[in-house]
Order: C-alpha cells, then structure tokens, then sequence
C-alpha cells in the first residue's frame, strides 16, 4: 500500500473543491437558488423554502445541501 503525499492530498482536496464549487453553481442555477443564500443555509429545511415541490426536487436540493455541507468541511 503506498502512501499519499501532502502535495497529492492537497491537490485531491483543490481539485475536489472545484468540482464541489461548480457542482453547485449549477445545481442553485437550475433551481432558481441565490448561491450565496444556499452557501449560508445551515439546514436543509433552509432551501426547502417551498411546499408544492416535487420528489425529484427535494432529492435535487437535498443533493445540493448535501455538497454545499461537503465543501465546507473541505474549506
């Protein structure tokens, strides 16, 4: 098994908070979500701000959270 360098796990870590930022820009421009309004959510009922959504919807937002909760803790 070989081990990871600093220098490789830093740029996986760049490379992955690129894909992350880009990920999520597209997703908030296909729902109509301000990004600087998701990227301070602090729950997922946060951008769930609508009632009459459909399921494939929620699964979009719940993605969305779910990568805006991943970069920051890559952050």
């Amino acid at each position: 098994m070989s081990n990871i360098s600093k220098e490789e796990l830093d740029l996986i870590k760049e490379k992955t908070c690129i894909y992350l930022t880009r990920s999520i820009h597209k997703l908030c421009f296909l729902l109509g979500k301000d990004v600087e309004k998701a990227m301070a959510s602090k729950s997922l009922n946060d951008l769930l701000d609508v009632e009459d959504i459909s399921r494939m919807q929620v699964d979009a937002i719940t993605s969305l959270y779910n990568q805006i909760t991943a970069l920051k803790k890559l952050n």
